[in-house]
């Protein structure tokens, strides 16, 4: 709980040694999540808020002692993107109809208007909608994108549906 009143905690639970998830289950149960790799660390999609998202980053790195290096934002639905502006400082990468459709988004529906409107049907998040930013992801990708780390491979892949998988190279993981 903050100055606010609002709960903004978020459970941390570790799926596998190598599989973390956020879940922020007092609005829409929202859903990130996380690869621990050897060196660095990749995250899928943020939290609602940035500063939720920043304190996903921050008890990763502590629990890990490795660095976020990338985030990889799956679909332009607003929990799992607004907490964007926690990840600015790294590669932010998505699929290049991801891309399309948040550049849309943003021209269409995440106006200055929509979020005076947000503010005003829930007064008691506008500290919390004042630090979202609409930022587009730098790396885009048509089909397939590949991260490398030694021995792991992530792969990253449009298809009907999204998919990420995880592979030691030569075997499955």
């Amino acid at each position: 709980m903050n100055e606010t009143g609002i709960d903004l905690s978020f459970e941390f639970i570790e799926i596998t040694p190598r599989v973390v998830i956020a879940n922020y289950k007092e609005y829409f149960d929202v859903n990130a999540s996380a690869i621990i790799l050897n060196n660095f660390i990749i995250v899928i999609d943020t939290l609602l808020f940035p500063r939720q998202s920043r304190e996903f980053r921050e008890q990763l790195e502590k629990k890990y002692k490795l660095p976020v290096k990338y985030l990889f934002i799956t679909h332009c639905h607003s929990d799992h993107y607004f907490g964007i502006a926690s990840y600015k400082d790294i590669e932010i990468f998505g699929s290049s109809m991801l891309i399309g459709n948040l550049n849309k988004r943003k021209k269409e529906n995440w106006t200055e208007e929509a979020f005076e409107e947000w503010k005003t049907s829930e007064p008691e998040y506008t500290e919390f909608i004042n630090e979202i930013e609409i930022l587009i992801p730098t790396i885009e990708f048509e089909k397939k994108h590949n991260i490398a780390d030694n021995d792991l491979l992530v792969e990253f892949y449009v298809a009907v549906r999204w998919g990420v998988e995880l592979k030691k190279v030569g075997m499955d993981f």
